[in-house]
């Protein structure tokens, strides 16, 4: 820049004073953006806190899960101890003869029995 020799020293502080309070006034508004973009990402780290406390609300933890994957096996022992008995029963009427195999051999016999009949009676006539 050139300036007349009047004033010259004047003009060239004003100038770079203007100069100043841009960037002055730039900084200002940056940081007052700055402000906001805290303010919006606070803003979202709270909805997220809520969001994280609903889902935890739905989810069970582990320590409960577990709690409950034993009280099932003691139950299925407790049943298992039920049943016991009764799988006794019938492992020994089993050897009694009154098993399912041994009646299919029955209902087999049966039929043999009356086919025979049959037969007899279709050829006396």
């Amino acid at each position: 820049m050139v300036y007349p020799k009047e004033n010259w020293l004047i003009k060239y502080f004003e100038e770079k004073f203007k100069n100043i309070e841009l960037r002055f006034d730039t900084v200002e508004k940056e940081k007052i953006l700055q402000a906001r973009e805290y303010e919006r990402r606070l803003n979202d780290l709270n909805h997220e806190n809520a969001r994280v406390l609903a889902q935890q609300d739905k989810s069970v933890s582990v320590e409960k899960f577990e709690g409950v994957v034993s009280q099932i096996y003691s139950k299925i022992d407790d049943i298992k101890k039920d049943i016991l008995p009764l799988s006794d029963f019938k492992q020994k009427t089993e050897g009694r003869g009154t098993g399912m195999k041994d009646i299919m051999d029955i209902i087999k016999l049966l039929i043999i029995i009356a086919g025979f009949f049959l037969a007899y009676f279709v050829i006396k006539k």
